[in-house]
């Protein structure tokens, strides 16, 4: 037999042995050799690149055929590679935890688990991005129970260490909170509520938002099991910053459960949950007020945003106040709620009744404003002949009361109402000469709208697409004037949440909430996808405003 020689040799072993590698785009090739400690991170930088080819060849949809193809074929490996690399490479153990939580996939459940159970000063990453993969993928209802123990595990394990590792506690109490919310399921339930009511004094600065993200996060899953809980959150605050406080969190998870929350809050404003009252005195004691009014003010609040006309009663007490803010807090709640019949007629006389009782210096005035953009929202022509006369009122010593007044009577009028405004426009004076004609002039458009469309629903619904923001808003505005439990306008009104003006989405958002009397699967969906999609944007945070509140009544109505 001829001998070879040695480098001849090595070199022939060298080639068999790149021959077994798979190619660089195999999706399963490269899934398996993960599993390999020398060609670990090779293959996976290799697996990264096919993904994102894929996602690029589908337009970034997961469910399209090149990503699934990619996901099938490597996925099960990419899972079971992850523990082996934990072991020996965490930053490549990492890597593979951020290929799957992009991948959005259910089957990789079982590395986000094992991601979850960190160790201090080496995974704490591991486990933000298991709890972060969690919260993107649909976990099977079966294993629910098992992944709100490793969740609790992982949370437990960040009560809050010396100050130089708090940060990394908060990325995972952060994600695990998240996560928890992302279950929808009332086994997650029990666990935010632990945190939301546990006691912060003894925490790290900061700790009171995470038990408020807990309150938050109750509202993905509006459970009647955690009102009693949310009574008691209404009145919680941060004891290092009392203006840190609970009640706008609690308000919008309450209100997010809808009807449950109702008898609850009577209950409250009543003086008949003994917790309640202890926990309202203990703020009142700390920041200076009557614990029992706030009580009140607090529970009024809350009844207006939930919007059920069998909290009238409360609301139309607090309106007969010698307190002009008490009255004032009443007013806004009670301009929210859809009432009918005799009680209709009360809720309109209460509000102008409580208008009228407001003087003439700057507090006032500015009180006014807020009134009359309240008013606007409901829609009601009632208030036309008053934001006329407002506008008409040149004697005002801050212009800021007739421009708003002239706003809010151009977007509610139709076409005979909105000949009224353009007679007193066209005799305002020029800014020159002392007047707000530029001002009160913005409001051309809106009325020139209102001459071509007048009633008509089938025009006002074309406007919603105008190019003009201001006609988009005035259609949303009197669609919401002019129909009730019309399926049409409640889907073409759904279609403008998503308008870049953020004044014309809270346009849709009022008229949906007095077209939808019986509630909108259909919008609330839409909402719900809105503030998922938003979240931590400004445009998302200025949506949620009126959209939690909002979105919450449309829910109660479907259970009425």
């Amino acid at each position: 037999m001829r001998h070879v020689p040695a480098f001849i040799f090595a070199l022939m072993l060298a080639l068999t042995s790149l021959g077994c590698h798979a190619s660089p785009d195999d999706p399963a090739g490269q899934a398996k050799e993960l599993h390999d400690n020398a060609r670990r991170r090779n293959a996976l930088q290799n697996l990264q690149t096919i993904f994102s080819k894929a996602l690029g060849d589908a337009d970034g949809d997961l469910n399209g055929e090149p990503v699934r193809k990619v996901i099938d074929a490597s996925i099960d490996n990419i899972v079971s590679a992850y523990p082996e690399a934990h072991d020996r490479d965490k930053e490549a153990a990492l890597g593979i935890l951020e290929l799957l939580k992009n991948m959005r996939d259910p089957r990789a459940l079982d590395a986000f688990l094992a991601a979850l159970d960190w160790e201090q000063d080496m995974t704490e990453d591991h486990a933000v991005a298991g709890a972060k993969g969690i919260e993107r993928i649909q976990v099977p209802r079966d294993r629910v129970p098992e992944v709100v123990r490793a969740l609790e595990k992982a949370l437990k394990k960040a009560p809050g260490r010396p100050e130089s590792r708090i940060p990394k506690d908060v990325r995972i109490m952060d994600a695990t909170l998240r996560a928890l919310g992302s279950l929808k399921d009332s086994a997650a339930t029990s666990s935010l509520v632990s945190i939301m009511s546990e006691p912060s004094e003894d925490k790290f600065d900061g700790y009171f938002l995470i038990r408020r993200l807990a309150a938050m996060q109750l509202a993905s899953n509006p459970d009647p099991a955690a009102v009693p809980a949310l009574i008691e959150a209404l009145f919680y605050f941060d004891e290092k910053n009392p203006a840190i406080r609970m009640e706008d969190v609690a308000i919008g998870t309450l209100v997010s459960i809808g009807r449950p929350s109702l008898q609850p809050l009577l209950d409250l404003y009543d003086g008949k949950n003994q917790k309640a009252n202890q926990l309202a005195e203990k703020f009142g004691k700390k920041v200076g007020i009557d614990g029992a009014d706030y009580r009140k003010r607090i529970a009024v609040q809350a009844l207006g945003v939930l919007g059920l006309p069998e909290g009238l009663r409360p609301i139309f007490e607090q309106a007969a106040s010698d307190d002009a803010d008490v009255r004032m807090n009443a007013a806004i709640a009670l301009a929210r709620i859809n009432a009918t019949g005799a009680d209709e007629k009360k809720q309109r006389e209460t509000l102008l009744n409580i208008y009228s009782k407001l003087g003439t210096d700057v507090s006032s005035i500015m009180m006014k404003g807020q009134l009359l953009a309240i008013f606007q929202h409901t829609l009601d022509p009632t208030f036309l002949p008053l934001f006329l006369d407002e506008v008409k009122n040149t004697k005002q010593e801050l212009p800021v009361l007739r421009i708003g007044a002239n706003s809010a009577y151009a977007f509610l009028a139709n076409k005979q109402e909105s000949e009224a405004l353009r007679a007193v426009i066209a005799a305002e004076k020029s800014n020159v000469d002392g007047g707000n004609k530029k001002e009160l002039e913005a409001a051309l458009p809106v009325l020139d709208a209102a001459k071509e469309c007048d009633e008509n629903i089938a025009c006002w619904k074309g406007k919603l697409s105008d190019k003009n923001a201001l006609v988009r808003r005035k259609a949303a505005y009197m669609l919401g004037r002019l129909v009730e439990n019309d399926q049409g306008v409640i889907s073409a009104l759904v279609e403008v949440l998503g308008d870049s003006d953020i004044s014309v989405r809270n346009a849709a958002l009022f008229a949906l909430d007095r077209v939808a009397l019986k509630g909108s699967p259909e919008a609330i969906a839409k909402i719900d996808e809105l503030l998922q999609k938003e979240q931590g944007t400004v445009m998302g945070k200025q949506f949620a405003t009126e959209a939690v509140g909002i979105a919450g009544r449309l829910k109660a109505r479907q259970g009425a």
